[in-house]
């Protein structure tokens, strides 16, 4: 397990404020708000880390960079918004 640093934090926060699936810099757009000195390359690390740990899980979308979403989640699907490019998630099947 890593050390729970300021930026690890803020990248979890992240991810829990959205409440749906980020691209890396969506993460980094988002952790840039609270600590504007945060570099992509420790955000793509502490993502990494946080897969590797479970707390995070891809989603893989054809023909769109990988996202991550919270690991814990029910069993959903996913809509991607061709307006806004965002990935969005739909509750059940």
């Amino acid at each position: 397990m890593q050390r729970n640093t300021a930026q690890r934090q803020t990248i979890r926060q992240a991810f829990i404020d959205a409440a749906r699936p980020l691209s890396v810099d969506e993460v980094h757009r988002l952790a840039g708000e609270s600590l504007p000195r945060i570099g992509i390359a420790t955000v793509y690390r502490a993502v990494g880390e946080l897969e590797a740990e479970g707390w995070l899980k891809k989603v893989e979308l054809p023909g769109e960079p990988v996202r991550y979403e919270l690991a814990d989640l029910d069993h959903h699907h996913h809509f991607h918004c061709t307006q806004c490019h965002r990935v969005f998630d739909i509750d059940g099947c």
